[in-house]
Protein backbone atom coordinates (compact mmCIF):
# COMPACT_ATOMS: atom_id res chain seq x y z
CA UNK A 1 0.00 0.00 0.00
CA UNK A 2 2.79 2.42 0.95
CA UNK A 3 4.75 1.49 -2.19
CA UNK A 4 1.77 2.32 -4.43
CA UNK A 5 1.23 5.61 -2.64
CA UNK A 6 4.87 6.65 -3.12
CA UNK A 7 4.70 5.72 -6.81
CA UNK A 8 1.60 7.91 -7.25
CA UNK A 9 3.29 10.83 -5.50
CA UNK A 10 6.35 10.54 -7.74
CA UNK A 11 4.17 10.31 -10.84
CA UNK A 12 2.20 13.44 -9.86
CA UNK A 13 5.38 15.43 -9.16
CA UNK A 14 6.93 14.31 -12.45
CA UNK A 15 3.76 15.35 -14.29
CA UNK A 16 3.86 18.79 -12.62
CA UNK A 17 7.50 19.22 -13.63
CA UNK A 18 6.64 18.29 -17.21
CA UNK A 19 3.79 20.81 -17.31
CA UNK A 20 6.05 23.51 -15.84
CA UNK A 21 8.69 22.69 -18.45
CA UNK A 22 6.22 22.98 -21.32
CA UNK A 23 4.80 26.23 -19.97
CA UNK A 24 8.25 27.69 -19.50
CA UNK A 25 9.27 26.73 -23.01
CA UNK A 26 6.20 28.48 -24.35
CA UNK A 27 6.86 31.48 -22.13
CA UNK A 28 10.54 31.52 -23.04
CA UNK A 29 9.68 31.53 -26.73
CA UNK A 30 7.48 34.61 -26.31
CA UNK A 31 9.45 36.45 -23.65
CA UNK A 32 11.71 39.38 -24.52
CA UNK A 33 15.02 39.53 -22.68
CA UNK A 34 16.03 43.15 -22.26
CA UNK A 35 19.51 42.55 -20.90
CA UNK A 36 22.52 43.21 -23.15
CA UNK A 37 24.11 39.87 -24.05
CA UNK A 38 25.63 40.73 -27.44
CA UNK A 39 25.19 37.22 -28.90
CA UNK A 40 25.98 36.71 -32.57
CA UNK A 41 23.03 34.32 -33.08
CA UNK A 42 20.71 35.90 -30.50
CA UNK A 43 17.37 37.39 -31.47
CA UNK A 44 16.77 39.50 -28.37
CA UNK A 45 16.80 43.33 -28.55
CA UNK A 46 20.33 43.66 -27.20
CA UNK A 47 21.93 40.86 -29.18
CA UNK A 48 24.03 41.58 -32.29
CA UNK A 49 22.81 39.08 -34.88
CA UNK A 50 21.67 41.85 -37.27
CA UNK A 51 25.06 43.57 -37.48
CA UNK A 52 26.78 40.17 -37.76
CA UNK A 53 24.60 39.28 -40.75
CA UNK A 54 25.23 42.68 -42.35
CA UNK A 55 28.98 42.33 -41.95
CA UNK A 56 28.92 38.91 -43.60
CA UNK A 57 28.00 40.68 -46.85
CA UNK A 58 29.69 44.04 -46.17
CA UNK A 59 32.75 43.12 -48.26
CA UNK A 60 31.39 40.71 -50.91
CA UNK A 61 34.77 39.70 -52.24
CA UNK A 62 36.10 38.74 -48.80
CA UNK A 63 35.36 36.10 -46.18
CA UNK A 64 33.58 36.37 -42.83
CA UNK A 65 34.90 34.08 -40.05
CA UNK A 66 33.19 33.70 -36.68
CA UNK A 67 35.88 33.00 -34.10
CA UNK A 68 34.94 30.31 -31.58
CA UNK A 69 38.51 29.87 -30.41
CA UNK A 70 41.00 32.28 -28.88
CA UNK A 71 42.55 35.11 -30.85
CA UNK A 72 45.96 33.50 -30.46
CA UNK A 73 44.68 30.36 -32.17
CA UNK A 74 42.65 32.08 -34.91
CA UNK A 75 44.10 35.39 -36.08
CA UNK A 76 46.54 34.98 -39.02
CA UNK A 77 49.94 36.66 -39.12
CA UNK A 78 50.48 36.41 -42.87
CA UNK A 79 50.68 39.53 -45.03
CA UNK A 80 49.05 38.00 -48.12
CA UNK A 81 45.52 39.36 -47.52
CA UNK A 82 44.33 42.31 -45.44
CA UNK A 83 42.04 41.35 -42.56
CA UNK A 84 39.92 43.06 -39.91
CA UNK A 85 39.27 41.88 -36.36
CA UNK A 86 35.84 42.89 -35.00
CA UNK A 87 34.59 42.60 -31.42
CA UNK A 88 31.25 43.95 -30.14
CA UNK A 89 30.37 43.18 -26.52
CA UNK A 90 30.18 44.47 -22.97
CA UNK A 91 33.74 43.43 -22.10
CA UNK A 92 36.66 42.09 -24.08
CA UNK A 93 38.39 39.18 -22.33
CA UNK A 94 41.86 38.50 -23.73
CA UNK A 95 44.69 36.43 -22.27
CA UNK A 96 48.29 37.61 -22.55
CA UNK A 97 49.00 35.52 -25.63
CA UNK A 98 45.76 36.79 -27.24
CA UNK A 99 46.81 40.42 -26.66
CA UNK A 100 50.22 39.71 -28.12
CA UNK A 101 48.70 38.05 -31.19
CA UNK A 102 46.21 40.92 -31.69
CA UNK A 103 48.97 43.54 -31.50
CA UNK A 104 51.10 41.60 -34.00
CA UNK A 105 48.04 41.19 -36.22
CA UNK A 106 47.45 44.96 -36.35
CA UNK A 107 51.13 45.85 -36.51
CA UNK A 108 51.45 43.89 -39.77
CA UNK A 109 48.89 46.14 -41.49
CA UNK A 110 45.51 44.78 -40.42
CA UNK A 111 42.70 46.58 -38.57
CA UNK A 112 40.99 45.83 -35.26
CA UNK A 113 37.56 47.26 -34.44
CA UNK A 114 36.64 46.94 -30.76
CA UNK A 115 33.33 48.20 -29.36
CA UNK A 116 33.23 47.52 -25.62
CA UNK A 117 32.48 49.21 -22.32
CA UNK A 118 35.46 47.56 -20.60
CA UNK A 119 38.70 46.99 -22.48
CA UNK A 120 41.76 44.94 -21.46
CA UNK A 121 44.01 47.23 -19.45
CA UNK A 122 47.18 45.60 -20.82
CA UNK A 123 46.07 46.19 -24.40
CA UNK A 124 45.18 49.84 -23.79
CA UNK A 125 48.37 50.49 -21.91
CA UNK A 126 50.44 49.04 -24.76
CA UNK A 127 48.80 51.15 -27.51
CA UNK A 128 47.71 54.32 -25.65
CA UNK A 129 50.11 54.57 -22.66
CA UNK A 130 47.73 56.32 -20.27
CA UNK A 131 47.82 55.47 -16.55
CA UNK A 132 44.10 56.11 -16.08
CA UNK A 133 43.42 53.41 -18.71
CA UNK A 134 45.27 50.74 -16.77
CA UNK A 135 42.03 49.31 -15.38
CA UNK A 136 40.32 49.22 -18.78
CA UNK A 137 37.02 50.63 -17.45
CA UNK A 138 35.79 53.69 -19.34
CA UNK A 139 34.02 56.66 -17.71
CA UNK A 140 30.34 57.17 -18.49
CA UNK A 141 27.50 59.65 -18.41
CA UNK A 142 24.01 58.65 -17.25
CA UNK A 143 21.00 59.64 -19.36
CA UNK A 144 18.03 58.12 -21.12
CA UNK A 145 19.35 59.09 -24.59
CA UNK A 146 22.43 60.48 -26.33
CA UNK A 147 23.37 62.03 -29.66
CA UNK A 148 26.34 60.68 -31.60
CA UNK A 149 27.95 62.55 -34.46
CA UNK A 150 31.02 62.02 -36.60
CA UNK A 151 34.03 64.33 -36.70
CA UNK A 152 34.71 64.10 -40.43
CA UNK A 153 32.70 66.61 -42.45
CA UNK A 154 31.65 63.97 -45.01
CA UNK A 155 30.06 61.85 -42.28
CA UNK A 156 28.76 64.67 -40.10
CA UNK A 157 24.98 64.91 -39.64
CA UNK A 158 23.31 68.16 -38.67
CA UNK A 159 21.23 66.80 -35.78
CA UNK A 160 23.43 63.78 -35.07
CA UNK A 161 22.26 60.22 -34.50
CA UNK A 162 19.92 59.80 -31.56
CA UNK A 163 20.03 56.66 -29.41
CA UNK A 164 17.48 56.28 -26.63
CA UNK A 165 17.75 53.44 -24.12
CA UNK A 166 14.65 51.24 -23.80
CA UNK A 167 14.01 48.54 -21.20
CA UNK A 168 10.79 46.48 -21.33
CA UNK A 169 9.42 48.84 -24.00
CA UNK A 170 9.88 51.86 -21.73
CA UNK A 171 12.46 54.62 -21.81
CA UNK A 172 15.04 54.17 -19.04
CA UNK A 173 18.32 55.58 -17.79
CA UNK A 174 21.55 54.08 -19.08
CA UNK A 175 25.29 54.50 -18.62
CA UNK A 176 26.85 55.66 -21.88
CA UNK A 177 30.63 55.20 -21.92
CA UNK A 178 33.16 57.54 -23.50
CA UNK A 179 36.92 58.07 -23.73
CA UNK A 180 38.43 60.68 -21.38
CA UNK A 181 39.44 64.08 -22.70
CA UNK A 182 43.01 63.54 -21.49
CA UNK A 183 43.40 60.98 -24.28
CA UNK A 184 43.40 63.65 -26.97
CA UNK A 185 45.24 66.20 -24.84
CA UNK A 186 48.19 63.90 -24.07
CA UNK A 187 48.33 61.98 -27.34
CA UNK A 188 48.55 64.93 -29.69
CA UNK A 189 48.17 63.86 -33.31
CA UNK A 190 48.80 60.15 -32.62
CA UNK A 191 45.10 59.44 -32.02
CA UNK A 192 42.24 60.55 -34.21
CA UNK A 193 38.76 61.46 -32.99
CA UNK A 194 36.18 59.88 -35.27
CA UNK A 195 32.93 60.53 -33.35
CA UNK A 196 31.64 62.16 -30.16
CA UNK A 197 28.71 61.81 -27.75
CA UNK A 198 26.63 64.94 -27.17
CA UNK A 199 29.33 66.95 -28.99
CA UNK A 200 31.56 66.78 -25.89
CA UNK A 201 32.75 63.24 -25.18
CA UNK A 202 34.97 61.03 -27.32
CA UNK A 203 33.02 58.03 -28.54
CA UNK A 204 34.96 56.61 -31.48
CA UNK A 205 38.73 56.90 -31.93
CA UNK A 206 41.40 55.64 -34.30
CA UNK A 207 44.74 54.49 -32.85
CA UNK A 208 47.45 53.87 -35.49
CA UNK A 209 49.66 50.94 -34.54
CA UNK A 210 52.48 49.84 -36.81
CA UNK A 211 51.12 49.43 -40.33
CA UNK A 212 47.54 48.95 -39.10
CA UNK A 213 44.97 50.66 -36.91
CA UNK A 214 42.93 50.05 -33.78
CA UNK A 215 39.38 51.44 -33.97
CA UNK A 216 37.91 51.76 -30.47
CA UNK A 217 34.21 52.44 -29.89
CA UNK A 218 32.86 53.07 -26.37
CA UNK A 219 29.14 52.32 -26.85
CA UNK A 220 28.65 48.77 -28.22
CA UNK A 221 24.92 48.89 -27.45
CA UNK A 222 24.44 51.10 -30.52
CA UNK A 223 25.08 48.05 -32.72
CA UNK A 224 22.38 45.88 -31.11
CA UNK A 225 19.34 44.49 -32.93
CA UNK A 226 16.87 46.93 -31.37
CA UNK A 227 18.58 49.96 -32.92
CA UNK A 228 19.67 48.49 -36.25
CA UNK A 229 16.03 47.91 -37.20
CA UNK A 230 15.76 51.70 -37.36
CA UNK A 231 17.11 53.53 -40.45
CA UNK A 232 18.97 56.16 -38.41
CA UNK A 233 20.95 53.59 -36.38
CA UNK A 234 21.62 51.55 -39.52
CA UNK A 235 23.10 54.64 -41.20
CA UNK A 236 25.26 55.22 -38.12
CA UNK A 237 26.62 51.66 -38.28
CA UNK A 238 27.41 51.99 -41.98
CA UNK A 239 29.41 55.16 -41.32
CA UNK A 240 31.24 53.56 -38.40
CA UNK A 241 32.44 50.62 -40.52
CA UNK A 242 33.19 52.80 -43.51
CA UNK A 243 36.53 53.55 -41.80
CA UNK A 244 37.57 49.93 -42.29
CA UNK A 245 39.23 48.96 -45.55
CA UNK A 246 37.76 46.11 -47.57
CA UNK A 247 39.17 42.95 -46.04
CA UNK A 248 38.48 39.55 -44.57
CA UNK A 249 36.54 39.82 -41.30
CA UNK A 250 37.26 37.88 -38.12
CA UNK A 251 34.26 38.24 -35.81
CA UNK A 252 35.33 37.46 -32.22
CA UNK A 253 32.56 35.60 -30.37
CA UNK A 254 34.98 33.69 -28.16
CA UNK A 255 36.34 36.61 -26.12
CA UNK A 256 32.93 37.64 -24.72
CA UNK A 257 33.38 35.03 -21.98
CA UNK A 258 35.95 35.29 -19.12
CA UNK A 259 39.06 33.16 -19.41
CA UNK A 260 40.68 31.12 -16.64
CA UNK A 261 43.85 30.30 -18.57
CA UNK A 262 45.49 31.56 -21.76
CA UNK A 263 43.37 30.45 -24.67
CA UNK A 264 40.72 28.73 -22.55
CA UNK A 265 37.34 30.08 -21.60
CA UNK A 266 35.97 29.28 -18.15
CA UNK A 267 34.07 26.04 -18.55
CA UNK A 268 33.27 26.47 -22.24
CA UNK A 269 35.02 23.26 -23.28
CA UNK A 270 33.03 21.05 -20.91
CA UNK A 271 30.02 18.95 -21.95
CA UNK A 272 27.95 20.64 -19.25
CA UNK A 273 28.57 24.04 -20.80
CA UNK A 274 27.18 22.82 -24.13
CA UNK A 275 24.16 21.25 -22.41
CA UNK A 276 23.37 24.47 -20.54
CA UNK A 277 23.82 26.53 -23.70
CA UNK A 278 21.00 24.63 -25.47
CA UNK A 279 17.47 25.34 -24.24
CA UNK A 280 16.13 21.81 -24.76
CA UNK A 281 19.18 20.08 -23.28
CA UNK A 282 19.28 22.55 -20.41
CA UNK A 283 15.73 21.77 -19.32
CA UNK A 284 16.27 18.05 -19.81
CA UNK A 285 19.23 18.36 -17.45
CA UNK A 286 17.11 20.23 -14.89
CA UNK A 287 14.36 17.58 -15.09
CA UNK A 288 16.96 14.83 -14.64
CA UNK A 289 18.36 16.52 -11.54
CA UNK A 290 14.85 17.00 -10.15
CA UNK A 291 13.96 13.34 -10.65
CA UNK A 292 17.24 12.27 -9.04
CA UNK A 293 16.48 14.48 -6.04
CA UNK A 294 12.98 13.00 -5.75
CA UNK A 295 14.38 9.47 -5.97
CA UNK A 296 16.85 10.17 -3.18
CA UNK A 297 14.13 11.83 -1.09
CA UNK A 298 11.66 8.95 -1.30
CA UNK A 299 14.38 6.33 -0.99
CA UNK A 300 15.56 7.95 2.21
CA UNK A 301 12.00 7.88 3.59
CA UNK A 302 11.51 4.20 2.68
CA UNK A 303 14.83 2.83 3.84
CA UNK A 304 15.15 2.58 7.60
CA UNK A 305 18.26 2.36 9.65
CA UNK A 306 19.43 -1.20 10.19
CA UNK A 307 17.90 -2.51 13.42
CA UNK A 308 20.38 -4.61 15.37
CA UNK A 309 19.29 -8.10 16.42
CA UNK A 310 18.34 -8.09 20.08
CA UNK A 311 19.94 -11.00 21.83
CA UNK A 312 17.62 -13.08 23.97
CA UNK A 313 18.17 -12.44 27.63
CA UNK A 314 19.48 -15.43 29.51
CA UNK A 315 18.34 -16.38 32.97
CA UNK A 316 21.48 -15.41 34.85
CA UNK A 317 19.78 -16.04 38.17
CA UNK A 318 19.38 -19.70 37.30
CA UNK A 319 23.02 -19.88 36.20
CA UNK A 320 24.05 -18.26 39.44
CA UNK A 321 22.05 -20.74 41.48
CA UNK A 322 23.49 -23.66 39.55
CA UNK A 323 26.98 -22.31 40.17
CA UNK A 324 26.34 -21.85 43.89
CA UNK A 325 24.72 -25.28 44.10
CA UNK A 326 27.73 -26.90 42.44
CA UNK A 327 29.99 -25.08 44.89
CA UNK A 328 28.05 -26.29 47.90
CA UNK A 329 27.91 -29.81 46.46
CA UNK A 330 31.67 -29.87 45.96
CA UNK A 331 32.21 -28.65 49.52
CA UNK A 332 29.81 -31.31 50.91
CA UNK A 333 27.78 -28.54 52.60
CA UNK A 334 24.38 -30.26 52.30
CA UNK A 335 22.66 -27.99 54.86
CA UNK A 336 23.56 -24.76 52.96
CA UNK A 337 22.34 -26.28 49.72
CA UNK A 338 19.03 -27.28 51.35
CA UNK A 339 18.57 -23.75 52.73
CA UNK A 340 19.15 -22.25 49.26
CA UNK A 341 16.55 -24.57 47.78
CA UNK A 342 14.11 -23.49 50.50
CA UNK A 343 14.74 -19.81 49.68
CA UNK A 344 13.87 -20.46 46.07
CA UNK A 345 10.74 -22.35 47.14
CA UNK A 346 9.55 -19.48 49.35
CA UNK A 347 10.25 -16.95 46.56
CA UNK A 348 8.17 -19.12 44.22
CA UNK A 349 5.29 -19.11 46.75
CA UNK A 350 5.36 -15.31 47.13
CA UNK A 351 5.49 -14.64 43.41
CA UNK A 352 2.93 -17.19 42.27
CA UNK A 353 0.39 -17.23 45.10
CA UNK A 354 1.00 -13.86 46.79
CA UNK A 355 1.31 -15.49 50.23
CA UNK A 356 3.53 -14.13 52.96
CA UNK A 357 6.22 -16.65 53.94
CA UNK A 358 7.56 -14.99 57.08
CA UNK A 359 5.64 -17.31 59.41
CA UNK A 360 5.13 -20.86 58.17
CA UNK A 361 2.36 -21.70 60.65
CA UNK A 362 -0.95 -23.52 60.29
CA UNK A 363 -2.55 -20.53 58.56
CA UNK A 364 0.28 -20.51 55.99
CA UNK A 365 -0.17 -24.24 55.35
CA UNK A 366 -3.94 -23.85 54.93
CA UNK A 367 -3.67 -20.91 52.46
CA UNK A 368 -0.96 -22.59 50.39
CA UNK A 369 -2.86 -25.90 50.24
CA UNK A 370 -6.01 -24.04 49.10
CA UNK A 371 -4.25 -22.06 46.33
CA UNK A 372 -1.85 -24.75 45.12
CA UNK A 373 -4.28 -27.62 45.53
CA UNK A 374 -1.53 -29.68 47.15
CA UNK A 375 -2.41 -31.77 50.18
CA UNK A 376 -1.91 -29.87 53.41
CA UNK A 377 -0.16 -32.90 54.97
CA UNK A 378 2.61 -32.73 52.36
CA UNK A 379 3.03 -28.98 52.85
CA UNK A 380 3.12 -29.38 56.65
CA UNK A 381 5.72 -32.16 56.37
CA UNK A 382 7.82 -29.90 54.05
CA UNK A 383 7.78 -27.03 56.55
CA UNK A 384 8.67 -29.31 59.44
CA UNK A 385 11.62 -30.79 57.48
CA UNK A 386 12.85 -27.26 56.70
CA UNK A 387 12.61 -26.25 60.38
CA UNK A 388 14.54 -29.34 61.38
CA UNK A 389 17.30 -28.67 58.80
CA UNK A 390 17.48 -25.02 59.81
CA UNK A 391 18.07 -25.97 63.51
CA UNK A 392 20.80 -28.50 62.69
CA UNK A 393 24.50 -27.72 62.15
CA UNK A 394 24.86 -30.27 59.34
CA UNK A 395 22.79 -32.81 57.48
CA UNK A 396 23.56 -35.97 55.58
CA UNK A 397 23.36 -36.53 51.84
CA UNK A 398 20.27 -38.73 52.34
CA UNK A 399 18.46 -35.94 54.24
CA UNK A 400 19.25 -33.53 51.39
CA UNK A 401 17.89 -35.96 48.82
CA UNK A 402 14.69 -36.49 50.88
CA UNK A 403 14.15 -32.72 51.18
CA UNK A 404 14.83 -32.19 47.46
CA UNK A 405 12.33 -34.91 46.57
CA UNK A 406 9.65 -33.24 48.70
CA UNK A 407 10.21 -29.92 46.94
CA UNK A 408 10.12 -31.56 43.51
CA UNK A 409 6.89 -33.34 44.42
CA UNK A 410 5.31 -29.96 45.33
CA UNK A 411 6.42 -28.32 42.09
CA UNK A 412 4.88 -31.14 40.05
CA UNK A 413 1.60 -31.23 41.97
CA UNK A 414 0.90 -27.50 42.41
CA UNK A 415 -1.59 -25.71 40.21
Amino acid sequence: MKSNRAAWIIAVIAFCILIAFVLYRFRDAKQVNWYAMYRENGEQPYDVSVIAQLLQHYFPAYTFTAMHQSAAATLPLTDTAKSSYIFIGAQLYLAENDISRLRDFVFRGNDAFIAAEILPGELLDSIIHLEEFSGGRLPYLTDSFIHINFSHHSLFKQDGFRFGYVFEWKSAMNNWNYFPDSLMQESGDAYVSLATVNDSFLNYIKVPYGAGNFYLHSTPICFCNYYLLQPEALEHAQKVFSHLAASNIYWDEFSKVPQTAPGNRAGTDTPLHYILSQTGLRWAWYVLLSMAALFLLFRARRDQRIIPIAEQRSNTSLEFIQTIGSLYLQQQDHRALALQKMKLFLAFIRQRYAIQTKNMDADFVMKLAEKSQVQSAKIRQLTEDYTTIENMHAISKEQLYTFHAALADFYQACK
